[in-house]
């Protein structure tokens, strides 16, 4: 009997392992995709004294507008701000700074760019508790931008998915470009390199030749800014057609080699060189589904990341919003009113 009860209790174990293990591979998962067991990493080191110094920073270029913003920020406002937002329980006295530097990234894009998608809830919070001291904030604004960074709800009923998909994608672009990306890069905006570029756009980049490519990237994504931010737009833009360039040489030398190897000339460009390649490769063929990118036909992976919060836009156009997402679901914007974001 004892030799039977045993046997039972073995077979129950062994069932639950199996049954445990099929689970990871859900039904709604295509045939030969890769499962993604993707764990974000608890906020546990304390933020560098160079990546609060240097916002990492990539471009030599950006090195004035990031000394308008220390110059404009308000300490005594950051000290409120922090403190309310551990007393709430949103943030730990250490992961506040992660999060505020990734506030302070947001800040710079929006001064240059048209549209800037925001993805972090808590980055999202800290600029709420910000706006509810208006005084500190619209004199912080005034010093740093020359107007109000406006905060505006996001009517995500007009959003279509491949427009938010574009605008993801564009945010990963233009992010790994002017910023280095840190331990906890994913864990505050969500995972990179699962968006690909509307085809439509990339389409229009690749038949601009030379300066039109500029021409163009300056009209879709850039803001007219002031003459002091000139340097950093047109340093950005340089670097931008320079690795469209470098990912078409990509995706010519795969097609003709049939090699799957993406390797960016320099590392720290491997995001954008990913980005660009796939997005280019999308135009010719189906991307492969283990890669783990979204296309205009929708995520490959179940997670649906269409979760955005309060964004910045700029004034000149009503229909541009940035937006933030990392898990939860509100959805917000910011605007800024004249002036140059």
């Amino acid at each position: 009997m004892e030799v039977v009860f045993f046997l039972v209790i073995a077979a129950i174990i062994a069932s639950v392992i199996i049954n445990k293990a099929s689970g990871k591979n859900k039904p709604g998962r295509r045939s030969g995709q890769k499962a993604r067991n993707y764990k974000r990493p608890a906020i546990d080191k304390p933020l560098s004294s160079e990546l609060e110094q240097t916002l990492g920073l990539k471009m030599s270029e950006a090195k004035p507008l990031a000394e308008k913003l220390e110059h404009a920020w308000n300490p005594s406002l950051e000290a409120t701000v922090k403190a309310r937002l551990i007393e709430k329980g949103r943030v730990s006295e250490q992961s506040f700074s992660w999060y505020q530097l990734e506030l302070k990234r947001f800040f710079i894009l929006s001064a240059i760019m048209k549209n800037v998608p925001m993805y972090s809830a808590k980055v999202d919070a800290i600029w709420h508790d910000m706006i509810l001291f208006t005084k500190d904030y619209a004199a912080f604004c005034e010093q740093f931008h020359g107007t109000m960074i406006h905060h505006t709800p996001t009517d995500k009923a007009k959003v279509t998915k491949g427009a938010s998909q574009h605008e993801r994608a564009i945010f990963e672009l233009v992010y790994s470009v002017l910023f280095t990306e840190h331990d906890y890069t994913e864990t505050i905006q969500g995972l990179f390199g699962k968006t690909l570029l509307r085809k439509s756009f990339v389409e229009k980049w690749q038949k601009a030749k030379g300066k039109e490519r500029e021409t163009y990237l300056q009209q879709e994504l850039f803001e007219v800014a002031p003459e002091e931010y000139e340097p950093l737009i047109h340093a950005l833009i340089k670097k931008l057609a320079e690795l469209l360039e470098e990912a078409e040489e990509h995706v010519d030398r795969r097609q003709k080699m049939r090699s799957k190897t993406i390797m960016a000339n320099r590392p720290e460009d491997q995001t954008p060189v990913l980005l660009l390649s796939y997005s280019i490769l999308a135009l010719h063929e189906p991307i492969p589904e283990d890669n783990n990118y979204m296309s205009s036909g929708g995520y490959y992976d179940s997670d649906d990341r269409d979760e955005r919060y309060d964004h910045h836009d700029s004034g000149n156009d009503s229909s541009h919003s940035c937006s933030s997402d990392s898990g939860s679901g509100s959805s917000c914007s910011s605007s800024s009113c004249g002036g140059g974001s």
